[in-house]
C-alpha cells in the first residue's frame, strides 16, 4: 500500500476519536515508518497574538516514562521545535551533543537530565494546515537501527516521506479540533439551557407565591370589610334605638375594626 494512504488508514481508523487521540495515533505511526524511540508533538498557541508559542501536547518514549511536562517554548531560535516553527523548516540533527556543529538554533537538555535520557538524533518536521499555516512540529527522537550500536541519524528519504503526507496530517488535526471545540459549545450550551430551564422554572414559582399570597390578602381585606360593615348596622340600628352606651361601644369596636383593616392592607417590608 502507498505510504500515504497507510500513514492516513492508521490515524482514521478510530474516525470519532478526540484531538489528544488523534496526536498519538499521528505520532505512534510517525516513530513506526521511521524507528524512533521516541517523539513529542508541539502546538502553536496564540494566546498572545503578539508572541505565540508552542507547548507539547503529546510526548512518548519507548524508554523512561515521561508523564506531562509542563513546558512553552518561544517560536524562533531558542529551541529546535521553536526554529522549526518559525522557519518551516525540516531540520534534521545527528548528535545533539555535538559541540563541533553549529546550528541556527540552541539546544537545551534539562529536560534529558529531568527524565533520565538521552535525546541524540532528530528529526524535526512542521505540521501545515491546508492552507499551509504551521499549526504545530513534530519531533521524532533517537532512530533506532539493526546493526547500528546507539541511536543512528534520520536520513534525507525519511523527512521526504513524512512531508509527504504533512499536509494531510494538518487537516486531519484542523477539523478534529474543530469538531471538539463544537462538542465543547455543544455541551456549553447544553448547561445554559438547563440553567435557564430551573431559572424559569424558580420564577414561576415566585410568581404563584406572588399571586396566591395577593389572593390571600384580598381574602382578608373582604372579611375586614364585612367586619366593618356589620359594625356600621349595629351603630345605626343603636342610634334608631337612641341607645348611647351601645353606640359608643360599637363606635370602639369600628375604630380597632378600621385600624386592623388598614395594617392588613400595608405591604410586608
Amino acid at each position: 500500500m502507498d505510504l500515504v494512504l497507510e500513514f492516513m488508514a492508521y490515524i482514521e481508523r478510530e474516525p470519532n476519536a478526540t484531538a489528544d487521540r488523534l496526536f498519538e495515533r499521528i505520532l505512534e505511526k510517525s516513530r513506526l515508518l521511521t524507528g524512533a524511540e521516541a517523539g513529542t508533538i508541539f502546538l502553536v498557541e496564540e494566546t498572545e497574538p503578539t508572541a505565540p508559542r508552542i507547548r507539547p501536547i503529546c510526548i512518548q518514549n519507548n524508554l523512561v516514562e515521561v508523564g506531562s511536562i509542563d513546558l512553552t517554548l518561544a517560536i524562533g531560535p531558542g529551541s529546535l521545535a521553536g526554529y522549526v516553527a518559525q522557519t518551516g523548516e525540516v531540520v534534521i540533527v545527528d548528535d545533539t551533543y555535538d559541540q563541533a556543529k553549529q546550528w541556527p538554533f540552541s539546544f537545551d537538555h534539562a529536560v534529558d537530565k529531568r527524565i533520565g535520557y538521552r535525546t541524540v538524533s532528530i528529526l524535526a518536521f512542521p505540521i501545515r494546515t491546508y492552507a499551509g499555516s504551521i499549526v504545530g512540529v513534530v519531533e521524532l527522537i533517537n532512530r533506532r537501527k539493526l546493526g547500528h550500536q546507539g541511536p543512528a541519524p534520520f536520513d534525507r528519504e525519511q523527512a521526504d516521506m513524512i512531508l509527504a503526507f504533512n499536509q494531510l496530517v494538518g487537516r486531519a488535526i484542523e477539523r478534529t479540533v474543530l469538531i471538539d471545540e463544537l462538542k465543547g459549545a455543544s455541551r456549553a450550551i447544553g448547561v445554559a439551557n438547563r440553567a435557564l430551564a430551573e431559572e424559569s422554572k424558580e420564577r414561576e414559582a415566585a410568581e404563584d407565591q406572588a399571586v396566591e399570597a395577593g389572593l390571600e390578602g384580598l381574602e382578608t381585606v373582604r372579611k375586614a370589610g364585612e367586619r366593618l360593615r356589620a359594625h356600621i348596622v349595629a351603630i345605626l340600628d343603636a342610634a334608631g334605638r337612641g341607645d348611647l352606651d351601645a353606640i359608643a361601644k360599637t363606635a370602639g369596636t369600628l375604630k380597632t375594626a378600621l385600624d386592623r383593616m388598614v395594617e392588613s392592607a400595608r405591604p410586608p417590608s
